[in-house]
This record gives structure tokens, sequence and C-alpha cells, in this order.
């Protein structure tokens, strides 16, 4: 059995790192326990990886994007995938079932295009979901008679100039 041992190649390009050629598969046959990440900012990033940890794919694309990584989480599955998306798209595709929170940065080094800073992937709740943050906006503070009556009156512009009848007196108006 021949094995071959493949380096993963990255050039420095300011801030963000580009990607040129990589493949790693050092362990086992060719095709099971494999993951190979190619290509650059502009066409995608390709990513092969087949009967891999998890854990493994991501820190092997932390490694050759340059991002950091946080691993919490107690699952770590055996992921199949192979698709070529930008990086902040292709993360949650991975296993979609896991709870991953992404931070990303403009990348000066590729125009128009934003790079993964850090990827959290957080344990389960004990539902079994991810657990989520939200946050409640704040109540619209009361308005005043005369902003009441500058919105009525743009309001009946705006119908007005639409061909449509003034809205009734009171009929918007919550006190």
């Amino acid at each position: 059995m021949h094995r071959t041992n493949r380096h993963i190649g990255l050039r420095q390009g300011g801030a963000g790192a580009a990607l040129l050629v990589a493949m790693a598969a050092p362990w086992g046959p060719a095709g099971a326990n494999e993951i190979r990440v190619s290509g650059d900012c502009a066409s995608g990033v390709h990513l092969v990886a087949r009967e891999a940890r998890y854990s493994d794919v991501l820190k092997r694309l932390a490694h050759q994007l340059g991002f950091q990584l946080s691993l919490e989480s107690q699952s770590d599955p055996l992921v199949t995938f192979d698709a070529t998306l930008q990086p902040a798209d292709l993360i949650p595709r991975i296993a979609p079932l896991e709870n991953v929170s992404m931070a990303k940065t403009r990348d000066p080094s590729c125009a128009n295009r934003e790079r993964i800073a850090k990827v959290w992937v957080l344990p389960m709740g004990a539902s079994g979901n991810a657990v989520r943050a939200t946050a409640t906006p704040a109540p619209e503070p009361p308005r005043s008679v005369e902003e009441r009556a500058r919105q009525r009156a743009g309001t009946a512009l705006v119908l007005q100039a639409h061909g449509l009848p003034p809205p009734e007196e009171n009929a918007d108006d919550p006190q």
C-alpha cells in the first residue's frame, strides 16, 4: 500500500490568507477519513470530507482559512460533505444540526468579501435544541400630539398622491 502525505499550502496576502492548494489524508486508505480543501476567495472554497469527525473538518478549515475556533460541544459527528461555497456559507452546512456561531470581518485581500474571524461550536440545550439568545425590542416611546399629527398628514399626502381617500381621523391613532 502506498501512502501519500500531502501538505497544506497557504499564501499570506495581508490580513486574509488566500487558499492555494490543500489536501491532507495521511491516515487510512483513500476515500475514508478524508478531508480536502481547495479554492480561493473569488471562486469559493471546495470542501470534501468523507467519514471525517466534524471537529477535524473545522480544525482544518480554521488552519487553512485563518480563523479562530472554539469547540465547546460534546457532540462530534462523522460528516460526509462535498460542496464549493463561500466560507461563511460552508461552515453551517457541514453539520446543520450543530449549534454554530460565527464572527466575520471584511477581507482586505479579496474585494467585496468577508472572511471568518472566529467560529464557536456550542453545546445544545437540555432538550437537544440549539441554545438561542433572543432580544426583545424596546417598546416604542409614546409620541407627542405634534408627532402623531405630522404622521397623519404625511400618510394622507401619500394616499392622496395615489388617488386614495385619507384615513379616518382617529382610525390609526392609538393614544
